[in-house]
């Protein structure tokens, strides 16, 4: 849901940035990005909702916008990612292969912005950089007309508003998910789904209404707004650190057995590995590699920005993190113990027919 606020926030400061650069008398206010951060989210909850059946399909859609958005703005520059079908397989494929296409795509953009800007100092100074979105002023720098630039940093928004229908319909099916091993309050009713396209409608309300009520924080003060998106970081890493730490004590210690011979994969303290896998030494070497960038990354994420930090430029993501994890374990020593008993196993039966001597 942090990642859900962030996204939303990104979009709104960044339509402020586009109104500021084509009307130079705009003064951005808090309350602006904060109602544009909440037209994001409906944007989300409706594709979320009311076009759930389509949301494979406009997910792919999204990519395209993704890959043609990436040439349409590199070109001008240069020149002037549970409905998944086998997802033990297509997941980590869909992974790879988007972290390939971004690393591939994102490395030609830091080239291009790098070799048009010619003038770092004014980037940095210009009044679309305050708001957090020096690119815009590149983009101007670079094509000589605020609508040129203004239809450029569109591209870009409509790729945010993606990320954070991406960021909803992650959100929801999470919540969804604890809620049906009954791991949250009122489980019984987080955990239906609308009959006939089960769409998970109690989560992505809870998902949604959360990530708004965030968004009132940057009302009040965009310092401690940071400090709870923050969380989409910590929160991240600290997953993969602790399930990438226990799998490479598996491998370590022969824990995980192969999947042949094994009948029964549902068997308590029993992990069998999966259709896709890295055996070996090389599958050992890139789990101890993952644990430690993410060890690095865990850390220098509590980093100050700057060097002597005063109130407002601290990095407090290390007391909201810590906040987090002391609520989580009270919480599940008061009341989530006696309800949850770990993940619900859905297994399928297939009937076998009986043979009939004849």
């Amino acid at each position: 849901m942090a990642i859900l606020a962030g996204s939303g926030y990104v979009c709104g400061t960044q339509i402020e940035a586009v109104m500021q650069l084509n009307n130079a008398d705009y003064v951005p206010q808090r309350w602006h990005g904060t109602l544009l951060f909440w037209a994001t989210v409906l944007v989300a909850v409706f594709i979320n909702t009311i076009l759930g059946r389509l949301l494979p399909a406009i997910e792919i859609v999204m990519l395209l916008v993704h890959v043609l958005g990436f040439f349409a703005v590199l070109i001008p520059l240069v020149v002037m990612a549970e409905e998944v079908q086998n997802a033990s397989v297509n997941v980590p494929w869909s992974m790879l292969v988007t972290t390939l296409i971004n690393g591939a795509m994102g490395f030609g953009m830091v080239i291009a912005v790098l070799f048009v800007t010619t003038d770092i100092t004014s980037v940095l100074e210009s009044p679309v950089a305050a708001l957090g979105f020096p690119y815009i002023q590149v983009f101007y720098d670079s094509v000589g007309s605020a609508g040129g630039a203004t239809a450029m940093t569109v591209i870009l928004l409509i790729m945010t508003v993606c990320g954070a229908i991406s960021a909803l319909a992650t959100a929801s099916r999470l919540i969804w998910a604890f809620a049906r091993d009954r791991g949250l309050p009122f489980w019984r009713h987080v955990s239906k789904v609308q009959a006939g396209s089960s769409i998970p409608v109690y989560a992505v309300v809870i998902a949604s209404l959360t990530a708004c009520v965030i968004g009132l924080i940057n009302i009040g003060s965009a310092a401690a707004f940071s400090v709870v998106v923050s969380l989409s970081v910590t929160s991240l890493y600290a997953s993969y650190i602790i399930t990438e730490s226990f799998l490479l004590y598996r491998r370590c210690t022969g824990g995980i057995r192969s999947r042949n011979g094994v009948e029964d994969t549902t068997e308590p303290g029993v992990l069998v590995w999966g259709p896709f896998h890295l055996p070996g030494l090389f599958g050992i070497a890139v789990n101890v590699f993952a644990v430690g960038f993410g060890l690095v990354v865990f850390v220098f994420s509590f980093f100050p920005a700057s060097y002597h930090p005063y109130v407002a430029t601290m990095n407090y993501s290390v007391l909201m993190t810590a906040a987090v994890v002391i609520f989580s374990v009270l919480y599940y020593v008061v009341w989530a113990r006696r309800e949850f008993k770990g993940p619900v196993v859905e297994v399928v039966f297939h009937a076998v027919p009986e043979r009939v001597e004849t």
